[in-house]
C-alpha cells in the first residue's frame, strides 16, 4: 500500500482503551498459544451464550486441543515441540479470553468466530477471525500496535464478502487486542482513501479483475512472474504505476495468505509495466 504508514497511524489513532493493558507473568516462547487458546476460549463461551468461567470442562479441553492443532499447523510457536500450557498460562488465556468477550459486549453486535468466506479467483475460501453484520473482526493479542497486515487481512475479507455476496454487510473493519484492552473500528472507505488514495468502488473494480485475471490487471498490460501465487496482493491494487515507459520492480516478500490459518509463503514478485 503506498500510504501503508500514514493509514495504520491512523488506525492506531483511533484506538479506544476499554481495559488497562494485561502485563504477562510467563515468557513469551509460549504465547502463541496462549493468545490463540484465549480466542478459542471465547468462541466456545459465544457459541453456547455463557462465559468462560460456565464452560465444561470438555469444552475447555476441546479449546485448548483446536488451539495447538492451530498453532503447530501454522509454526508460530519458538518450540519445536509445542508443550501443553501451565496452570498459569491457561489462566492468563482465560483472562485475555474474559478481556475479549468484555471489549465485544459493547458493540452491541454478536460476533461469529471463526467465520468461513467464500474464496474467488486466486484466492481460496477463508476463515476469519470474525465476522459481525456490519464488520470483520480482526484479532490481535500481542504487545505491538496494530499493522498494516491487518489493514490487508480484512480488505482482502471485505472484498470477498462483496465480491461474493455471501450475505454479510462489512462496512467497517474492527481490530481488537484484548491483551492491551483496545479496540479500533474504521471503515473500509477511509481504510482505501489513506492507504491508496482510491474510493471502495475503484478498489473493488480493481480487486475483482486482479483476483480472476491478475495478468490484465491494467490496462498497460502487466506482466506478472509468480513462482507461488495464492494470495492477493493489495499493494498491486492500491498502487497504480505513476510513470510512462516501463517500470520494473524484482522483489522477495512475504505474503500473507487471504487464509492465514494455512501458511505464509515467500513469493518471487517482478513485475513490468509498459
Amino acid at each position: 500500500m503506498p500510504r501503508s504508514k500514514h493509514a495504520i497511524a491512523w488506525v492506531n489513532a483511533q484506538r479506544n482503551m476499554c481495559l488497562e493493558e494485561l502485563y504477562s507473568l510467563v515468557p513469551s516462547t509460549n504465547r502463541g498459544l496462549i493468545n490463540e487458546t484465549a480466542v478459542r476460549l471465547a468462541a466456545s463461551a459465544t457459541a453456547i451464550q455463557t462465559d468462560i468461567a460456565s464452560l465444561s470442562i470438555a469444552d475447555r479441553k476441546q479449546a485448548i486441543l483446536m488451539a495447538k492443532q492451530f498453532v503447530n499447523h501454522l509454526g508460530i510457536s519458538t518450540n519445536a515441540v509445542i508443550p501443553s500450557l501451565s496452570d498459569i498460562e491457561l489462566n492468563e488465556s482465560i483472562e485475555i479470553g474474559h478481556r475479549l468477550l468484555q471489549i465485544t459486549s459493547h458493540r452491541g453486535e454478536p460476533i461469529r468466530y471463526y467465520a468461513s468466506i467464500p474464496g474467488a479467483g486466486l484466492i481460496d475460501n477463508c476463515i476469519a477471525d470474525g465476522l459481525s453484520d456490519s464488520s470483520v473482526v480482526e484479532i490481535k493479542s500481542g504487545l505491538r500496535p496494530f499493522r498494516s497486515e491487518d489493514i490487508r487481512q480484512g480488505l482482502v475479507y471485505a472484498a470477498l464478502i462483496q465480491l461474493c455476496r455471501s450475505g454479510s454487510n462489512a462496512k467497517t473493519l474492527c481490530l481488537i487486542n484484548p491483551r492491551q484492552g483496545c479496540i479500533s473500528e474504521v471503515s473500509f472507505d477511509q481504510v482505501v482513501m489513506r492507504a491508496g488514495g482510491l474510493g471502495w468502488l475503484e478498489f473493488m473494480q480493481r480487486f475483482e479483475i486482479y483476483v480472476t485475471n491478475p495478468t490484465s490487471f491494467l490496462p498497460q498490460g502487466p506482466i506478472i512472474l509468480l513462482q507461488q501465487m495464492k494470495s492477493i496482493c493489495i499493494s498491486s491494487i492500491l498502487h497504480a504505476p505513476q510513470i510512462n515507459g516501463i517500470q520494473k520492480e524484482t522483489r522477495m516478500q512475504n505474503t500473507q495468505f487471504a487464509d492465514k490459518r494455512t501458511f505464509d509463503a515467500k513469493v518471487d514478485v517482478t513485475t513490468i509495466y509498459f
